[in-house]
Parts: structure tokens; sequence; C-alpha cells
């Protein structure tokens, strides 16, 4: 069961307010400013449908209802309802949660600090959890910490799934970032190699000029 949470909710309903041509208009304008990334963004992101992407609830988003989507062996990606059903979670050890709106879930004290999963202190069912609180508008992502992370759990052989609310933005940003920096490529390639795992994955604008700086330290 999904635990409730606090705080304003990342909106992955429809906006009735803004009309669909100014959305696609607003979209259009965003990725011309990253034309090299554009050409390996796939016709499922396309301007006209990225919206809808982050217009879908998160128990009702296509790429995660069935559970959360691998990357690499141990790396996955997912939502908010992923990470708060114990039946999406089987062979996930750590959960790294970067939505500051999506509360840590309640399994009957199945959760346990990052780095008390590490030791193998617990026992295996127990999930290692870890949240670097982001909001969806205005914040930036903590992608060296949360890359850190994730090391650290690859070093102790522990499965790691990602998410924030949709597993669009958020969490497809450092799920990138992880990728350009372990396997050494490009903002272009590493948005590529996880976009071919996780279809639905959008970083705004905002985001992907994270990722752009992080290519270029």
């Amino acid at each position: 069961m999904m635990a409730h949470t606090t705080g304003k909710k990342e909106n992955c309903s429809s906006t009735p307010e803004f009309s669909t041509l100014a959305h696609r208009r607003r979209s259009i304008k965003e990725l011309r400013l990253f034309p090299s990334l554009t050409k390996n963004i796939s016709p499922a992101i396309s301007p006209s449908t990225t919206l809808n992407v982050y217009n879908k609830r998160p128990q009702h988003h296509p790429s995660y209802r069935e559970g959360p989507l691998p990357v690499l062996p141990y790396l996955y990606i997912g939502n908010e309802k992923n990470a708060h059903t114990l039946d999406h979670l089987s062979g996930i050890d750590c959960l790294l949660n970067v939505a500051a709106e999506v509360d840590q879930p309640r399994y009957e004290a199945m959760i346990i600090p990052w780095s008390d999963k590490l030791t193998n202190t617990f026992t295996e069912a127990s999930k290692g959890y870890h949240k670097l609180a982001t909001r969806q508008h205005g914040d930036k992502l903590q992608l060296k910490n949360a890359i850190d992370l994730i090391d650290q759990a690859k070093k102790h052989k522990k499965v790691v799934l990602v998410h924030c609310q949709c597993g669009v933005a958020r969490s497809a940003t450092v799920v990138i970032a992880y990728i350009m920096c372990s396997l050494h490529l490009s903002l272009n390639d590493a948005y590529s190699f996880v976009q071919k795992c996780a279809p639905d994955i959008g970083p705004n604008l905002s985001l992907l000029y994270q990722l752009q700086a992080l290519e270029k330290q």
C-alpha cells in the first residue's frame, strides 16, 4: 500500500489552465536549446508527447506499471508506486528517493538506513533507504551525492532503485548522470542509453542544464 505523502505533489495530472498548444510551443522552444540532444530523443519523447508523460499519475504511468526498470544489473529506475509496493521490489536492496514530496515507505519495520543495509547486519528482506530531497522546480539535484551512494551500493553488491514521484525527470536525471560518470559517456549517449531502458524519461530544461554542467566538469 502506498504511504500517505505530505507537501506539494508533483503534478502528473492534466493542467487545464494551460492550452495544449502553449505547452507544445514551450517544449519545442526548450528542446531547441539542446539541438544535439534532441537528435537522440525517440518519437516517444517528442515535444508533442513529453507533456503527456508528465501528466500521468504515478500509479498509471505506463513505463512502471509492472515495476521498476533495469538500467544496469545493479541500478533500476522507477516511481513512487514502485518504491511503496513490496511486490515491485524483488531483488532491490536499496531505495534512493530524490523527490521532496514523496515519503519514506512504511513497510512494517523493513526500512533501514542506507549504510546499515550495506553492512549486511539486517535481514535480506530489509530495504536500505536514503532521501536526497529535491523539489520538482527550483532545486538542484545532489548529483555527486547520488552517484557516490550508488557506487557505495555497487561496491557492496547491492541493487539500487532510484525513484522520484513519476519516474520521469528527477530520477532519470540522477540515472543519466550516473551513466555519464560510470560508463564515461557524453550526455547525449547517456541519455540514449537510459531512454532505451526507460522510454518515457524526460528531464526538464533545468535538469538538462545540470547534466550539461556535469558533462563539462
